[in-house]
């Protein structure tokens, strides 16, 4: 039973250890969204189509970009589209692998210059029996697929 004990202690004492070394190393956390060092403030976000795609990135982007701080004015103009595809098919001629595929073009107006960005994602996935799942499953895609998009206008904005 002593040996417990010590054992028992020891292991607490070690325990504390380890979540005091774990608690302080996270000290250089910061968000990845975190505009508060962005040098640019987004005037307006139009949009040439009027696609779901478009309408949820410029949401994020003037949610994100809103603050006028004496920053470089920005504006934005998207223009987006979603294709899927079929990639294979069984004997009967039932699809068997999906594919959807997302295409973003940004232009930048700023300064009187203007650049022009590209941004695609696609994914792959296979057919399934239930299709109000399968339905579920592509919206689930498209979200997580608009979603990587953002990440990368993120990251060409900050650039600038």
């Amino acid at each position: 039973i002593l040996n417990f004990i010590v054992s028992y202690r020891m292991l607490k004492k070690n325990l504390l250890l380890i979540c005091l070394i774990f608690f302080t190393s996270c000290t250089g956390y910061e968000p990845i969204y975190n505009n508060s060092n962005s040098r640019i403030y987004v005037q307006d976000v139009t949009y040439k189509d009027n696609t779901n795609i478009s309408r949820q990135i410029a949401k994020k982007i003037n949610s994100l970009y809103s603050k006028d701080d004496n920053s470089t004015k920005v504006s934005i103009e998207l223009n987006s589209s979603n294709e899927e595809y079929i990639l294979s098919k069984d004997k009967q001629g039932d699809p068997l692998i999906f594919e959807i595929k997302i295409n973003v073009e940004m232009s930048l107006f700023f300064n009187e210059m203007s650049k022009k960005f590209t941004f695609e994602e696609k994914k792959s996935f296979n057919n399934q029996e239930n299709k109000f799942e399968l339905q579920q499953y592509k919206k689930n895609i498209e979200s997580n697929l608009i979603e990587s998009i953002f990440e990368k206008i993120i990251f060409s904005l900050n650039e600038i």
